[in-house]
């Protein structure tokens, strides 16, 4: 078994193996589809799975021999028996994910905590219920990759948020779905034992579940880990749980912002963000010892050329060391979608030309081609070099501590790079 990521190494298209499964998030998935009509046409058998692909299943089932829906793990081992078997299905479907089932939860006790935390002495919070299992990840398949000086954990799935243009929403329907406690740390416990001392928390919103995050981290808070992960900006309301969480390791958190428009967000469905909130709850974070990063959209149904360009005052005042920006776009699958393509407003119908850099609707204060220049002038004014060095190196944070100007460093790198892809016009962390 072989693990490929594509934005760090090349495809091995003459590969002697016979199956590639083959994920992706969010616009990527136009690439998914390239990559899995080339390894078809090289006679492979090709399964497809994601966030995208289960939104638009159909469309992904004209480019691979199977997809699969929603979450994975329970459906990958009857993938795997009936291609052995020569009956693959041209549909496989996690139900649980989309409908509530109870198929793949677990309620009440779990397993019994992990051997080492029980020799180390270390806590590990009883599990709340509504849990879902997963075997301990193949770290061995990625542990070389220049993916950085972390490996990838996962805590939950899903956000209760329900903001309409949002593939996790879209999947979930407003769920958040917890793997155990003694799971969790057990898979901290392997990245630390592989001799990293950081790992990226891979959840959609880790803050989801104020108890079950308190809880994580008085489990994490042991290991001497570092971490960094994203959630909704809401916990800048509370001080209690970001204490916990940089007194676990938390030395980095990124925020859907999504926009500084009232109006903007409560079209997304989003109107319980407060923009005016915004910097005093990005303030809390910092003093809690926590760097910043964040993604918004353009092209809402608020936004204007003067709001788009004080979005880039916004990121400089506000100090986030690594800013990402996206257009809009009515992905199929999504609520967002459905409401665009009621309203006529799509002007593009062409998906495979969706990818989040370039205006696919009307918005309501400019034309397409307006907003698309907008985008591209906030990313070129955003990652400037005045800006960048702003952002990075000149923050109060930084100053007389040696652990902080290291992360500035490690950013000021990430920021050049996405200015590099942004001067050839590729939207950074598209793929």
């Amino acid at each position: 078994m072989e693990i490929i990521l594509e934005t760090i190494e090349e495809i091995p298209w003459d590969t002697d193996a016979a199956l590639i499964g083959i994920g992706s998030m969010g616009h990527a998935v136009v690439r998914t589809l390239d990559i899995a009509r080339e390894f078809r046409a090289r006679g492979k058998t090709v399964v497809l799975g994601g966030y995208m692909v289960s939104l638009m299943p159909e469309e992904a089932g004209k480019h691979a021999d199977a997809v699969v829906v929603g979450d994975a793990e329970d459906l990958w081992p009857q993938v795997i028996r009936d291609f052995e078997a020569g009956a693959l299905k041209p549909l496989y479907r996690a139900t649980d994910t989309a409908t509530g089932s109870k198929t793949a939860l677990t309620r009440g006790p779990v397993s019994a905590p992990h051997a080492n935390a029980e020799k180390a002495g270390e806590p590990t919070p009883t599990p709340p219920d509504n849990l879902y299992h997963t075997p301990l990840p193949r770290f061995d398949l990625i542990v070389n990759k220049r993916i950085g000086d972390f490996l990838p954990v996962q805590a939950g799935r899903g956000c209760p948020n329900t903001c309409s243009f949002c593939s996790v929403y879209c999947l979930y329907r407003g769920r958040y779905l917890k793997r155990p406690l003694e799971e969790v740390l057990r898979d901290v416990r392997q990245v630390r034992d592989l001799g990293f001392k950081k790992f990226l928390l891979l959840d959609d919103n880790i803050g989801a579940d104020r108890r079950y995050l308190l809880a994580l981290c008085e489990g994490l808070r042991p290991l001497g880990m570092q971490w960094l992960s994203q959630c909704d900006i809401s916990v800048g309301r509370d001080p209690e749980l970001l204490e916990a969480m940089a007194g676990a390791g938390c030395i980095a958190l990124s925020f859907g912002l999504e926009s500084l428009s009232e109006q903007s967000l409560q079209g997304m469905d989003k109107a319980w963000a407060v923009p005016a909130d915004y910097p005093a709850l990005l303030a809390a974070v910092r003093r809690a010892g926590i760097d910043l990063s964040t993604e918004m959209v353009v092209g809402g149904e608020g936004d204007t050329l003067e709001s788009i360009r004080a979005t880039a005052r916004f990121i400089e005042e506000n100090r986030i060391v690594v800013p990402r920006f996206y257009i809009l776009t009515p992905i199929p699958g999504t609520d967002y979608f459905e409401t665009m393509q009621r309203e006529g407003r799509i002007v593009n119908s062409d998906i495979y030309a969706y990818n989040g850099s370039e205006a696919v609707h009307q918005p309501r204060h400019m034309s397409p081609e307006a907003l698309t220049a907008a985008y591209w002038s906030l990313y070129e004014e955003v990652f400037s070099f005045r800006s960048i060095v702003r952002r990075s190196l000149l923050r109060r944070e930084v100053l007389g501590s040696p652990g902080a100007l290291g992360r500035a460093l490690f950013y000021l790198g990430v920021n050049l790079y996405y200015r590099r892809q942004i001067r050839q016009r590729i939207t950074p962390n598209i793929i």
